[in-house]
């Protein structure tokens, strides 16, 4: 399986200690990592704006953070693993979530389908045409009105993280530039995660 977030994973899990209290008696003590910070930081931005919405997320990994988005009316997950898939009906499908398998160059869905398109840290892993279509098939998937929101990370001073699951990092004029003649950009929040910028956009649909 390509790199996904997991709760299961030892970057992602709490930290629980022993530390002293009031008057020495044991207390315990949660700390998060800086990933599992950074990924609850991100859905809890994404909440925000799918309030009552219909909900696409791609890819949605294993579907953990989907089922973070728990303000949305519904949510559709897809990813192009099959193996991640499954494991997301697994743990998180239910009458709100579901998932099955699918890319982000050809969404199969109707025009006009979803409130919100979420593309969280995921344009990264693919190529640069890949990500061209994809910004068009959300634009053509959204309804009047709809809205992308996007977040994509690069290394704060080398062309390139290293992380090898990272096909191509964009600068951020580079992912304004994606969007432009389909969206128009409302916000944009930055991020530093260890050695890396992470661009969140929300960005509506210019209609046609």
């Amino acid at each position: 399986m390509a790199e996904r977030a997991s709760p299961d994973i030892r970057g992602f899990k709490k930290i629980f200690k022993i530390i002293k209290g009031k008057n020495n008696f044991p207390k315990l003590q949660i700390y998060s990592t800086p990933y599992s910070e950074a990924f609850y930081w991100r859905y809890n931005w994404a909440n925000k704006f799918c309030k009552n919405k219909e909900v696409l997320e791609v890819p949605c990994g294993m579907g953990w953070g989907t089922s973070l988005l728990k303000s949305a009316k519904k949510i559709q997950g897809i990813d192009i693993s099959e193996e991640a898939i499954n494991e997301a009906i697994t743990r998180y499908k239910n009458n709100k979530i579901d998932f099955k398998i699918g890319s982000m160059e050809k969404l199969n869905f109707g025009d006009n389908h979803f409130d919100i398109v979420v593309c969280l840290e995921g344009i990264e892993h693919v190529d640069r045409q890949i990500g061209k279509k994809f910004i068009k098939e959300s634009h053509r998937v959204l309804k009047k009105e709809g809205s992308l929101l996007v977040s994509s990370p690069r290394h704060t001073s080398k062309e390139h993280s290293g992380n090898p699951y990272h096909v191509y990092e964009y600068h951020l004029h580079e992912l304004i530039e994606l969007l432009s003649g389909y969206f128009i950009v409302d916000s944009i929040v930055r991020r530093t995660v260890d050695d890396l910028n992470v661009y969140y956009i929300v960005a509506h649909k210019i209609e046609e």
